[in-house]
Parts: C-alpha cells; structure tokens; sequence
C-alpha cells in the first residue's frame, strides 16, 4: 500500500506546524512530473469535458491508482472552483469516497492521484 512521508502527507494537506515547514524544500522528481513516480498504463477509465481518468502503477510500491489529467486551459474559468474541491478532498476522508493521495500541478495540466476503490479494476490486465 502506499504510504507517503509525514513530510509528504503536511504538504499535501496543507499543515505548516513543523519547523521545516517554513524552509522552501526542494521538491522530488516524482513531485513535478507524473511520469517519475507512476507508470500510467493505457487503459482508460474514464473521460468528462476538463480530462480524462487513467490506471496508474506507482513505481516503487507497485499500487494501483487513479490519474485524473485536466488541462487548465479546458478548465477556463472553472480553474477557481476546481482548485476549491481538490482542497476539501485533501482533508476529506470517507469511506466511499477515493482518497486523494497526490497532487501534481504543471503549468499546463494538473493531475489528481487517487485510491483506486474498484476491486475490478485491481484486476485488469495492464
């Protein structure tokens, strides 16, 4: 399963109460390019009108996950609202809600990694 740093989970949800929060930390290559840390298979899962839903394997541990690429420039002026809902889903957890494990913001695109909750698609053949 993967299980991100302390560190890494603080910056994902935002917490600034470690002395090292306020030091400007160099970020990881898998922290900037998608394509560092999952290795996003072909299969798609979904597609709506700001990006499409594709399977992901996270190198290191092997898990299954969710990518969900939008392009800003589709977003528009939704950009707003959509930077509002990936910050309730940073602190949200629920039972039957996909967990946001990762958020990768590029200049163009922003890409969402998320728990797959699917047990069939734990079972596609990749």
């Amino acid at each position: 399963m993967f299980a991100p740093t302390i560190t890494a989970m603080n910056r994902l949800i935002g917490r600034t109460d470690s002395p090292s929060a306020h030091v400007t930390q160099p970020k990881a290559p898998e922290d900037v390019d998608i394509n560092q840390g999952y290795y996003v298979h072909s299969t798609k899962l979904g597609e709506g009108g700001f990006g499409t839903v594709r399977l992901a394997t996270h190198y290191k541990t092997n898990q299954k996950v969710a990518i969900k690429k939008m392009n800003k420039l589709k977003l528009g002026g939704d950009l707003f609202r959509v930077k509002t809902e990936i910050s309730a889903l940073k602190v949200l957890n629920h039972d039957n809600i996909a967990q946001l494990l990762q958020v990768i913001e590029t200049q163009d695109t922003i890409y969402l990694v998320l728990e797959v909750t699917d047990p069939y698609i734990l079972v596609i053949e990749c």
